[in-house]
């Protein structure tokens, strides 16, 4: 852990910043090397929005993962149960096929793995297991007789990625891992001790010391291995770093062991992603706990909450994430619960990465395992055209058009604007008690003497307007339905 304070002088001429380690005093062996926490400070004038774009700016060019010189653009996905069965993974694959769906990814989510067993093919709050086999990696072939390479090859022949879950840095204490290696063992975690959503059987974890060399080896080569011999192109790493209790450091080493694990967890990822070219990594971290300088030099969010696995999940909490994180992370991905035909529900999410369930894949003792009979297939198929067409905008300028509140009466509004383009987006949410009909939003970020053309993305409809006129007046948006949303993307005239 690190924290950082920051002091004004008395007469407000001067401030005095000191960032750390929470807990470091240390002596180095000799020839041992340590590194600290990296810290980025900009320099910065005009306007607080100015320097949040600056720093957007300044992640997207140096720090965003990059395939190919290129900075990667968060998958759309089709997102699922790990404990579902192959046949009906294929099932789903056909649906994705037959209905012409353009996916990036298929997501197959925790629940694959652990000794050969049955399994229910959704999360089931009720129910659920897939924690009581974390740390025992191998596939499950009682749910997937032939491995997960049947699964891949048809994602692969339809131009879909294949992301698949992990907790490695945990073992559950009937693993194998447990039982051979009890000296990598760092100790036991208290999460889960009260068992897992509404299944109260205790789930012994325990941290795994990827500080120690061999242990570190271990889980590199066996999940590595897992992911060339099963056709694997994303890793998805959930749950947090096993950082070690404090008492472990000796008196003059305080802080060392906390160290050697965050180094550890670096070279592990660096590693993999040497191993496989193009692979991105998808940090979970229990659901966007993970999110710093570091990690977002190495890997993409595509799931910053698990608010979303839960079917009431009200939307705006996926509006206030997007607003509130978009001033400091250019690319973090959400989801909200499938709603079929919910375009106000589906849009509430979009940010940089996108699961699009064609089916909510968990619940409270019942859940889907395939598209529903009248599944709104041209809707779906609708959202993804939509989701593509402005999501070169999420990696440009945020400005937020609305303040960012809860209350069900309000708007909630916001611009990416692509000045390298010179082109961007207006998206708008009416909630559904607010009173009012239409708003008029004065834009950032434009050239004024510039014509551009603003289109509706859903009535098609365009009208011209000036910079000037875009940024005096606003643009002026209409909403009748509430719940209802609007969006509007806009270009440079030449």
């Amino acid at each position: 852990c690190w924290k950082c304070t920051v002091e004004r002088s008395g007469d407000g001429t001067s401030a005095r910043l000191r960032a750390g380690m929470t807990k470091t005093h240390l002596r180095l062996h000799p020839g041992e090397e340590i590194r600290t926490p990296r810290i980025l400070v900009l320099f910065w004038e005009g306007e607080r929005l100015d320097a949040h774009n600056q720093l957007r700016r300044h992640l997207v060019a140096h720090h965003l993962p990059k395939v190919n010189g290129r900075t990667v653009e968060a998958p759309l996905c089709d997102n699922t149960w790990g404990g579902m069965k192959t046949a009906t993974h294929l099932k789903n694959l056909a649906f994705v096929e037959k209905n012409r769906l353009e996916f990036d990814c298929y997501w197959i989510d925790a629940g694959w793995y652990g000794p050969d067993h049955e399994t229910e093919e959704f999360q089931n709050f009720q129910t659920e297991d897939w924690a009581y086999h974390i740390g025992h990696w191998r596939v499950n072939r009682k749910v997937h007789p032939d491995g997960l390479r049947p699964i891949a090859n048809r994602a692969h022949e339809l131009g879909m990625k294949l992301l698949l879950w992990f907790s490695p840095y945990t073992a559950e204490i009937s693993s194998p891992i447990f039982k051979e290696h009890p000296e990598w063992i760092l100790q036991q975690n208290t999460w889960g001790a009260q068992g897992i959503g509404k299944n109260k059987t205790p789930v012994n974890l325990c941290s795994i010391d990827i500080a120690n060399p061999e242990a570190r080896q271990f889980l590199l080569d066996y999940i590595s291995g897992l992911i060339a011999e099963h056709g694997v192109d994303h890793f998805r790493d959930d749950c947090g770093v096993p950082y070690p209790p404090p008492e472990r450091d000796a008196p003059d080493r305080q802080g060392i062991g906390e160290i050697q694990v965050v180094e550890a967890f670096y070279a592990f990822w660096d590693e993999l992603l040497r191993r496989h070219p193009g692979m991105l990594i998808d940090n979970c971290g229990g659901g966007g706990s993970r999110i710093d300088l570091e990690t977002i030099s190495r890997s993409l969010v595509l799931h910053r909450t698990d608010y979303n696995c839960y079917p009431g999940a009200d939307p705006i909490g996926f509006q206030v994430g997007t607003h509130g994180l978009s001033h400091w992370v250019p690319l973090v991905g959400g989801a909200t619960p499938a709603k079929p035909g919910d375009t106000y529900n589906f849009r509430s999410a979009w940010c940089g990465g996108l699961p699009f369930s064609l089916f909510h894949p968990c619940g409270d003792g019942a859940a889907l395992t395939e598209p529903a009979a009248d599944y709104p297939v041209e809707w779906h198929r609708q959202m993804l055209a939509d989701y593509r067409r402005i999501r070169p905008y999420l990696i440009g300028d945020f400005y937020p058009l609305t303040p960012c509140t809860l209350s069900q009466q309000d708007w909630c509004a916001w611009q990416m604007d692509r000045p390298d383009l010179g082109e961007g987006m207006v998206i708008a949410f009416r909630r559904q008690d607010s009173p009012f009909l239409s708003a008029a939003f004065p834009l950032r970020g434009l050239e004024t003497k510039v014509h551009y053309a603003v289109e509706d993305l859903d009535s098609g409809a365009v009208i011209c307007a000036t910079g000037e006129a875009l940024q005096g007046a606003g643009l002026a948006v209409a909403i009748d339905a509430k719940p209802g949303t609007s969006v509007k993307v806009y270009r440079r005239e030449h």
